[in-house]
């Protein structure tokens, strides 16, 4: 059984998500807290006293002691590092992989961070004017890689639509591009239970033999329990087959409402696509709602436009509706581009 979220934009310009199934986020409403303004940088504190700072918080009524006890949980969780390890943030600008990149810089070194993000090629321009502010803001590099795209793996190579458990664009635009990346700056890998082993200090990529420099990263992620029902029996310790390291689960168990309960508290800054999006992925995401693709097509027309060519590539209608048909349907209602409009007038 899967979990179905709608949302819509009540008067007062707030998310508000309703959910129906088993696992999921059940009417939550996204607004700031009136008047939020971030600070200028995350402060620089020892995991010491960022578990001083919390408990204080949470003593003071500033933050729930639900919240509280989840962030200190989760710093106890997080593996300490190896001599000359890294802790390796695959970020994607949105909430969940901000709130465990914000609790990685709590728990490690700010020097023992890097953090990677999969650019598909097809992000919500908000997400890319957010990005650097993040970065500015918590201090540590964030390197984008590029893949292929999304347009061009599902145009020229696989033309078919992803599917639950069938997701070649996260594999293809996401996954493969930081194994890639830690593989050619000589990041160790991890040796896979049932593989052939390989000599220990030479590693494969294309064929090719690569120098071991550095230990295997401890990756990092952003997903949650209650996200769905496929997230919701997930370890906090992986094996990543294709990433080819461990993989750490930091916000596993927060809720929705937990999230950003603790970015607010932190005074971080976030992605402003979350005023009108439930979800940050690709604008187009094979997997959005169709109210979401409504959505682009209002706000960035022109995303909408790059999926409607995608789609006749594919020859197949998107989720047998297709982009083509939301955008003649915005275009008659007089949909198409109007925040856009309202925006720049």
């Amino acid at each position: 059984m899967s979990t179905m979220t709608l949302f819509e934009i009540n008067e007062n310009n707030e998310l508000v998500l309703s959910c129906k199934g088993p696992v999921g986020e059940s009417h939550f409403r996204f607004s700031a807290p009136l008047g939020y303004t971030p600070s200028n940088q995350m402060p620089e504190l020892s995991c010491a006293e960022w578990i001083e700072k919390v408990q204080a918080a949470a003593e003071g009524g500033d933050i729930s002691e639900g919240l509280a006890e989840k962030i200190l949980a989760s710093l106890a969780r997080m593996p300490d590092l190896e001599p000359g390890q890294k802790a390796c943030i695959s970020f994607s600008n949105g909430k969940d992989s901000e709130a465990q990149f914000i609790l990685a810089a709590m728990k490690y070194p700010k020097h023992r961070l890097m953090a990677l993000f999969a650019d598909t090629d097809d992000e919500w321009p908000e997400t890319y004017d957010f990005q650097p502010v993040f970065e500015s803001w918590i201090g540590v590099p964030i390197t984008t890689l590029q893949s292929e795209g999304i347009h061009h793996l599902l145009r020229h190579r696989m033309p078919f639509w992803p599917m639950m458990g069938r997701r070649h664009c996260t594999k293809n635009c996401k996954m493969i591009p930081q194994r890639d990346y830690l593989d050619a700056e000589g990041y160790d890998q991890i040796r896979m239970q049932g593989r052939a082993k390989q000599p220990p200090k030479a590693k494969f990529r294309n064929g090719q033999v690569i120098e071991v420099k550095h230990p295997a990263p401890l990756m990092l992620c952003g997903e949650r329990w209650s996200e769905s029902i496929n997230r919701s029996t997930l370890p906090h310790d992986s094996r990543d087959d294709v990433i080819l390291r461990n993989t750490h689960r930091p916000v596993l168990e927060f809720t929705i409402e937990e999230v950003w309960e603790f970015i607010f508290w932190m005074k971080a800054p976030y992605n402003q696509v979350y005023h009108f999006v439930k979800r940050c992925a690709c604008a187009g995401c094979p997997f959005a709602s169709t109210r979401e693709i409504e959505t682009l097509g209002e706000y960035h027309p022109d995303k909408l436009d790059e999926w409607c060519e995608t789609e006749e590539y594919v020859n197949h209608p998107w989720k047998g509706i297709g982009f083509n048909t939301i955008r003649k349907k915005l275009i008659q209602e007089g949909r198409f581009g109007m925040k856009k409009r309202k925006k720049s007038a």
